[in-house]
């Protein structure tokens, strides 16, 4: 590319370079004689806010800057003269007050005369008064004698109290506008001696004196604020017309310039910064020109590139297309696994539970009745035990069909897990239909089974709850419906029953049981059991789970399972819960003073412990009395708990984790968490339910979901601990699968805390312990 070193000249005579243009294939860049044409001034159109509106705005920001600053300096002046005034008046009224006390107050005559000498010396309004503002001395003598009444605020008789000079306005009959009066304390006889008057004195006068004075210099601020607002708008109006107009017609030509007309230039009429402006202007539209040409040349060649590119697109998104449709089908095989039995096809747990709440839902709504029936084979054991868990399934998978079999398009029959069914009859008008479906499927079950070149039979128990009469959630419908089939079982199995409250055996057992347990704690019935966790890698005892348990002394040992959902209904379980986060941490530091290794001990949190507002003060009180090390505790909480608010739920296990404690999530599995909601939680451990271990290692759901959680676990750094392993065969599956705990009765059943320490002492905690039970099996 040639170089020019020439320069542009405008009439004045100065000088501009010109700007480098680019050549290409051999052409000359535009010559004087290159066609082109002038631009005129447009006529002022509006388009927003326009510069020469900006230059108004900018100096009628001024203009009232300076008005402001007149403004201010006009109400300093006055100000001034306001505190000179007082200033003044002060020093005038404490000088009356002295001559007065050496007057006398109790000499009137005199002080009257005073006053009178005063105000015709020098027109001041005196009034002097005693402690009862009564007037001893008037400028105006009609008023002597009278009490002095000027003072809105009643400052003549906070001065006289308190002997600080105040000032007021006092409006009458003497000042209907209002005059300014200073009022000081006439001292006693002595040092400390309370007031014995004050002088009033007006002091309007002096400042008019001084205002007087000033009127000058506050004209003179007039005046020069005046001059300079139409200096400035002088100013505005010449820059104006210097800016606009060149501005404008620089406006049109880029406007055509965008319209793709690249011959437009514009006059240079001046050699300041706009003239430089039009030149480069110029210098860029014949730039312009010229890559536009080279831009048309290259247009027909991006046609044919987009055209290749359209058709490699079109194989790609065919691909891709593709891949998307795989991944659909590949969701849709997660979905399938996430809401349904592996073994059956029929609806898992977790899509009964929606399906529930929705058939609940538009049964409120359209006031309609819906059944829940609880399904439990008799005798499933016996088959498993009997012919393996391959006949199991095989029954099961053909319970399922039968199951099917029974119900409208509209019902649906889910699989909770093991031999345990449950249906759901959305839309019922009374308790026949329900009938007429239960006696279909003691029907459908009690047909005899083929498998294995066998022959056999089972039979079912079913439970049956209704909506609205037995329950209005998913929660008390379920429970209701088991606590029927239960009823049924205790029948002689193979029927159907209802939920009642007569039914309900064990109704008045819950009410002796709340009643007692209300007492148990006061008589030390309760105590805490503790079940080892082994460690995989070590076979040492790595830490313990504390177990509650009830000794009633007429009923004998309790089961959890029954008191502990009575404490959570009445409430009894927060302090019942205190209880045992003290006993535990106690014992736990009691161990540790007897010289035993430091074991973490795990405590369950139950749902109304969690969201009791009192849960971290009473952990915090309890790590403080005990003197327990944080790290060494650790709290279990189910994943239904979770679930409930999951940011409070955060919240809380936040400042739980912020204490040192250590927090593990009880019976993973079983409930509805997902893994996206899993990662907010600040969880330590994992505790796979025991309903996964059970049938390990031959039972291939289960395998899959137990290596499922550990692999998850693992993935997130959590520890992993299995409940409920009470073979061999488990605790060498989990072993290999990584599993980090065991805790079952393999191990050890829940001990006493005496037996405890026996079983610490007997090797339990020096290792070994895992590795000589495998030997045993």
């Amino acid at each position: 590319m040639d170089t020019s070193d020439a320069f542009l000249r405008a009439d004045s005579g100065a000088t501009y370079p010109l700007v480098e243009l680019p050549v290409s294939d051999g052409e000359n860049l535009p010559g004087p004689e290159a066609p082109s044409r002038t631009v005129p001034s447009p006529s002022p159109r509006v388009a927003g806010v326009s510069i020469r509106w900006k230059l108004v705005f900018a100096l009628g920001g001024v203009a009232i800057g300076v008005l402001l600053f007149a403004a201010v300096a006009m109400s300093r002046q006055l100000a001034t003269i306001e505190l000179a005034a007082s200033l003044e008046a002060r020093h005038m009224a404490l000088g009356i007050a002295e001559a007065s006390r050496e007057i006398g107050l109790a000499n009137t005559d005199r002080l009257q005369e005073y006053v009178m000498r005063m105000n015709q010396a020098n027109r001041r309004d005196v009034v002097i008064v005693d402690r009862q503002k009564k007037g001893l001395a008037d400028a105006h003598p009609d008023e002597r004698g009278l009490p002095f009444a000027g003072d809105p605020g009643n400052e003549v008789a906070l001065t006289l109290a308190d002997g600080t000079t105040r000032t007021f306005i006092e409006k009458n009959d003497h000042h209907p506008q209002g005059a300014r009066q200073i009022v000081v304390a006439v001292g006693g006889a002595g040092a400390n001696a309370p007031s014995a008057g004050a002088v009033i004195l007006e002091y309007t006068p002096i400042r008019e004196e001084l205002l007087a004075a000033a009127r000058a210099d506050l004209a003179l601020i007039g005046i020069a604020g005046a001059l300079l607002i139409v200096f400035l708008g002088c100013v505005a109006v010449g820059l104006t017309r210097q800016i606009i107009g060149p501005l404008r017609s620089l406006e049109l030509a880029v406007r055509q310039i965008y319209s793709s007309d690249y011959a437009v230039r514009v006059d240079i009429t001046s050699d300041d910064e706009l003239g430089r402006l039009g030149l480069s202007f110029n210098a860029m539209a014949a730039t312009l020109g010229l890559e536009h040409e080279a831009l048309e040349e290259h247009k027909a060649l991006l046609e044919q590139r987009i055209a290749d590119r359209t058709a490699e697109l079109t194989v790609a998104n065919a691909a891709l297309q593709a891949e998307v449709e795989e991944r659909q089908r590949s969701a849709e095989r997660n979905e399938h696994l996430a809401y349904y039995d592996s073994l059956t096809e029929l609806p898992n747990r977790s899509l009964f539970s929606k399906l529930l709440k929705q058939g609940l839902t538009a049964a409120a709504r359209n006031g309609r009745q819906l059944a829940v029936l609880f399904v439990d084979l008799d005798r499933f054991k016996n088959i498993n035990d009997t012919l393996g868990h391959t006949a199991g399934d095989q029954l099961l998978q053909e319970i399922a069909r039968r199951l099917q079999g029974c119900l409208r398009a509209n019902d649906t029959v889910a699989r909770l897990g093991g031999d345990e069914f449950v249906v759901l009859l959305p839309e019922i008008d009374g308790p026949a239909d329900v009938e007429t479906v239960a006696q279909k499927i003691l029907g459908a079950t009690s047909k005899p089974f083929a498998t294995l070149g066998q022959e056999f039979h089972v039979t079912a128990s079913v439970g049956i709850s209704s909506y609205p009469a037995d329950g209005e959630d998913e929660r008390t419908l379920m429970k209701n419906a088991d606590i029927a089939m239960y009823q049924a079982k205790d029948e002689g199995k193979n029927n159907y029953q209802f939920y009642s409250a007569q039914l309900n055996a064990h109704t008045f057992e819950k009410l002796a049981l709340e009643s007692s347990l209300r007492l148990a704690l006061e008589r030390d019935e309760l105590e805490l059991y503790y079940q080892p966790k082994i460690d995989a890698a070590t076979g040492k005892v790595g830490g313990m789970e504390a177990l509650l348990r009830w000794e009633h002394p007429e009923l004998g040992t309790v089961s959890p399972a029954k008191f502990i959902p009575i404490a959570e209904e009445t409430g009894l379980i927060v302090a019942i819960g205190r209880w045992v986060l003290r006993t535990a941490c106690a014992q736990n530091v009691k161990w540790r003073e007897l010289g035993a290794a430091p074991l973490c001990v795990a405590v369950n949190l139950s749902v109304r412990q969690f969201t009791d507002e009192h849960l971290l003060e009473d952990i915090v009180t309890v790590l403080h009395d005990t003197g327990m090390d944080p790290t060494l505790l650790e709290l279990e909480i189910t994943e239904s708990m979770l679930m409930r608010d999951i940011d409070k739920a955060i919240s809380v296990l936040t400042a739980i984790k912020k204490m040192g404690i250590r927090l593990a999530i009880d019976d993973f599995g079983t409930g509805y968490s997902s893994l996206s909601n899993l990662k907010k939680f600040p969880l330590d451990t994992i505790k796979v339910d025991r309903s996964f271990v059970r049938d390990l290692p031959e039972r291939f759901e289960d395998r899959s979901i137990a290596e499922a959680i550990i692999a998850m676990g693992r993935a997130l750094s959590l520890t992993v601990v299995a409940e409920g392993v009470e073979t061999v065969e488990q605790a060498n599956f989990l072993r290999e699968q990584s599993c980090d705990e065991f805790q079952g009765f393999y191990f050890s059943k829940p001990v006493p805390a005496a037996e405890f320490e026996k079983l610490l002492q007997a090797g339990g905690a020096s290792g070994g312990w895992l590795h000589d039970k495998a030997k045993a099996a």
